[in-house]
């Protein structure tokens, strides 16, 4: 999920960079293209495996967490569909209430989760990535790369 916005990231910043302007006199020899693996770089790097264990942590707690809500509703639905023939109407119309009530909080749960999870990956990946920035960056001025 984040490793796919990043890589649309890189690729816009390829894609930007393709379009500057580069000097019509540059001798193609001159022209120095690098490409760089951002998966491999942050599945493999220190701060990249740091990060990804971070986020593994937090999935997990929330797996943990939203387990027992899980079971609690297919229980409610094994009980209706097990109960309904013998349930009064006004009874059966409550347990469904109650069961949509759950499934709504739970799927609520889950894109407040979704949604942490994501700010989590950000403030994790954003100084792995500026750092690599100043890398590259680095790098490309020391072995005269154009691109």
């Amino acid at each position: 999920m984040y490793f796919a916005r990043v890589m649309g990231l890189a690729l816009l910043s390829f894609c930007l960079l393709l379009s500057l302007p580069l000097e019509r006199n540059a001798d193609a020899a001159d022209f120095k293209v690098g490409t760089i693996d951002l998966k491999k770089v942050l599945s493999e790097s220190d701060a990249g495996k740091e990060g990804q264990r971070k986020l593994e942590e937090k999935v997990e707690e929330y797996k943990d967490k939203f387990e027992g809500r899980k079971t609690e509703i297919e229980e409610m639905q094994d009980e209706i569909s097990k109960k309904k023939s013998v349930w009064s109407e006004k009874v059966l119309q409550e347990k469904e209430r109650e069961m949509g009530k759950l499934q709504r909080e739970f799927r609520l749960k889950q894109e407040d989760a979704k949604y942490e999870l994501e700010q989590l990956q950000e403030n994790v990946m954003k100084p792995i990535l500026k750092d690599l920035h100043g890398i590259i960056k680095e790098y490309g001025e020391e072995h005269n790369f154009t691109l």
